[in-house]
């Protein structure tokens, strides 16, 4: 991937893309690299004449890079349509007509759509879903929407889990002549977006013109020699000149090999820490399973232990009761025989062995006690930040609908959430719950709690209320605890 000489910039307002991307394969999306000359191309189009019109397709290719095994695709060159009615229907005539067209060239791919918005801030209106579901079947192509002349614009991508349309971070691809400077050349500045790295804005400007030919007089015979020594003289400058340039190249080639020998080190050295790391978790996964197995077939004998002691008191009752009296000389009134015993079944209890989180566990204890209470891990993530590498896990338990975010360390348990649906009695908590968290015909919130701590207890004294959700009324979205990405 081209990240070197690119500059990567990340939605301001909407963290949805950091939950798409702990999705599994990433629920089917690429990363999006794209040349700085498509930008300004497009920048162009949208403060011309016609860019309340603006519409096209987006060219490129995609790619899977052989050292991450990271997917994305890169936007090399653009169509534009200039279509001039707003119609919704004819403009998706004419984008399949011309997706059709690429199609049946190999050497170029439709990867996305670029089009206009009304409004100071770019947004996906109800047409251009329906435009782009029309055209693409596969969730990874991108449509680029642009707003307020161009002074604004937003890579957008479908999360079909979630259904709904999101931001994406996006890789602005410059020059190779820029390596080496102290900043970055850049030819946007959307305010939706922001970037971690050093840049300066030069605007987008419309290619220029070669420049004419000058015709020059032939210098006189009396001053060729002098020229040509001049000439001489300049040539040697030029070939030490080239030398020193070719000498200082092929350093910063070595140089940039070491860079990246280094760095494919170190990514495989962290690739063999986390297989570790999740191997000892499955071991002391399987350690407490195989400890709980024990312990329910421990329960299960005693249980019939029990219940064959019953059944022998009661055989002998009734054979007691069964054996004929000795005569007696007095009336004795009949003893009447005994009731059998009624015996009720009961489930087996859910094991409790004392064992519950605290803050000081290590990861691995607390997610194999998670696990022990229901929860299985549907996704985690590795970020690495200046301070060090931290894990964002998903997990959940889907037998009552609870959920929980968590975010580890190599040893410890940074931070841990616990979320979940329940209904409410009270009216007064009904009310005082944010609209956007409640289901009044349901009479249920969405609530979420710290869990760093007595996790087990906890989940347990929610099932006992018998007023959890399975089926989750209230959906929020859920960002993962930690540092903003």
């Amino acid at each position: 991937m081209p990240v070197v000489r690119s500059i990567l910039w990340k939605p301001l307002r909407d963290s949805h893309y950091v939950l798409a991307s702990v999705q599994p394969d990433q629920g089917g999306l690429r990363q999006i690299f794209v040349l700085q000359s498509v930008l300004g191309q497009i920048h162009r189009l949208a403060h011309g004449p016609s860019g309340a019109h603006l519409i096209g397709l987006l060219l490129g290719s995609r790619y899977d890079c052989p050292i991450t095994g990271t997917r994305y695709v890169l936007v090399e060159s653009l169509d534009d349509i200039a279509e001039p009615t707003q119609d919704a229907n004819a403009i998706a005539a004419v984008l399949a007509a011309r997706v059709s067209h690429h199609v049946r060239n190999p050497s170029v791919e439709c990867v996305g759509w670029y089009a206009a918005s009304d409004g100071s801030e770019p947004h996906v209106s109800n047409a251009q879903m329906a435009v782009h579901a029309s055209l693409f079947k596969e969730p990874w192509p991108t449509a680029l929407i642009l707003a307020g002349g161009g002074g604004s614009g937003a890579f957008f991508l479908h999360d079909k889990r979630a259904a709904r349309w999101f931001p994406t971070p996006f890789y602005e691809v410059g020059n190779a002549d820029g390596k080496g400077q102290a900043a970055k050349s850049t030819c946007i500045a959307w305010p939706s977006y922001l970037t971690a790295e050093k840049v300066v804005f030069h605007a987008p400007t419309e290619t220029e013109k070669p420049s004419e030919t000058i015709a020059t007089a032939e210098p006189a015979p009396s001053r060729r020699s002098a020229l040509s020594s001049i000439a001489r003289i300049g040539s040697a400058i030029r070939s030490s000149i080239s030398g020193r340039a070719e000498e200082k190249a092929r350093k910063a080639a070595d140089l940039a090999e070491q860079t990246r020998v280094a760095e494919a080190e170190r990514k495989e050295q962290a690739r063999v820490a986390h297989a570790e790391r999740l191997e000892r978790a499955r071991a002391t996964a399987a350690e407490l399973a195989e400890r709980d197995r024990l312990a329910a077939e421990q329960a299960g004998r005693e249980r019939l232990a029990a219940e064959q002691a019953q059944r022998e008191r009661l055989a002998a009752e009734q054979e007691r009761i069964a054996r004929p009296a000795p005569p007696q000389s007095e009336t004795v009134r009949p003893v009447e025989p005994a009731r059998p015993i009624q015996r009720r079944h009961t489930p087996p209890r859910a094991i409790d062995d004392g064992e519950d989180t605290t803050a000081s566990d290590h990861p691995y204890r607390y997610l194999a006690l998670a696990r022990r209470e229901g929860f299985q891990v549907s996704a985690n993530l590795e970020v690495t930040l200046a301070k060090g590498t931290e894990t964002v896990w998903l997990l959940n338990e889907e037998e009552f609908g609870l959920q929980i975010t968590l975010v580890t360390s190599d040893v410890a348990v940074v931070e841990a959430t616990l979320h979940y649906n329940i209904r409410i009695k009270d009216d007064a908590v009904l009310r005082a719950t944010t609209p956007e968290h409640r289901h009044i015909d349901s009479r249920t919130i969405y609530a979420r709690e710290s869990c760093v701590e007595s996790l087990r207890a906890r989940c347990r004294q929610l099932r006992a209320t018998g007023a959890l959700q399975r089926d989750w009324k209230v959906t929020p979205h859920i960002y993962p605890p930690g540092p903003a990405t």
